[in-house]
C-alpha cells in the first residue's frame, strides 16, 4: 500500500509541474491518458478517446458502477491556459463557450443513437454527465469563481467545469485520506 501511495504521490508531482510549466494541451493530454486515474479515482473504468460513430471522439469516458447500473460521465480537456471568463469576467470565453457546446452535442448524440452507443462499448448509457477541465484556478477571481460555482449549480448535474487545479486538487485530497491513521 505504501508503494502504491508513494506512486501516486510522485504522479501527482508529476502532474503540477506540468501545469506549473504551461504545458500544451497535448502534453497534458498524453499526461492523462497514461495516468486515467487523475481523471477520477473513484472510476470503475476509463476509457480513452472512445468514438461517438464518425462525428465524435470523446477525449475521456468515465465509468462508476452503482447499485442502480453503470453511470458514464464524458470529459473534454481543453487547454490549461485557456480563460475561462473574459477580461470583464462578464462572459464565458470563446473556448468554453466552445467546450460546453462540444459537450452537449455528445449527450445529443447519445441521447439520438443510444442503441448504437450501448452496441458499441457504452452498456446501460442514459443521461451522461459531462465535465469539462479548463484553464487553471489561478486565473479566477472571486468573481469568476462566484459565476462558476452559479454556472455548475445551474446545469442540475449535466455539466461541470473545472480548472486543472480541481483536479489536482481533487487527488490530492484522494491521497490525503489514504494516509490517515488507521484507528480500529
Amino acid at each position: 500500500m505504501k508503494n502504491t501511495l508513494n506512486h501516486l504521490r510522485e504522479i501527482l508531482n508529476s502532474f503540477e509541474a506540468l501545469l506549473s510549466q504551461d504545458s500544451s494541451e497535448e502534453t497534458l493530454k498524453q499526461f492523462l491518458k497514461e495516468n486515467p486515474l487523475l481523471i477520477d479515482p473513484t472510476a470503475k473504468e476509463i476509457r480513452v478517446e472512445h468514438p461517438l460513430g464518425s462525428e465524435y471522439r470523446i477525449d475521456f469516458v468515465v465509468i462508476h458502477e452503482s447499485d442502480v447500473g453503470l453511470l458514464y460521465t464524458l470529459v473534454e480537456l481543453e487547454k490549461a491556459t485557456c480563460r475561462l471568463f473574459t477580461q470583464a469576467e462578464e462572459e464565458l470565453t470563446r473556448e468554453l463557450r466552445h467546450a460546453i457546446q462540444q459537450v452537449e452535442d455528445w449527450q445529443e448524440w447519445i441521447e439520438e443513437n443510444i442503441s448504437y452507443a450501448e452496441r458499441t462499448g457504452l452498456a446501460g448509457i442514459r443521461l451522461p454527465r459531462g465535465v469539462i477541465v479548463i484553464g487553471r484556478s489561478l486565473t479566477l477571481t472571486e468573481k469568476m469563481r462566484r459565476r462558476l460555482r452559479r454556472k455548475n449549480l445551474h446545469s442540475g448535474g449535466r455539466l461541470t467545469i473545472m480548472t486543472y487545479d480541481g483536479l489536482l486538487l481533487a487527488c490530492k485530497n484522494l491521497l490525503n485520506n489514504l494516509e490517515l491513521p488507521y484507528e480500529a
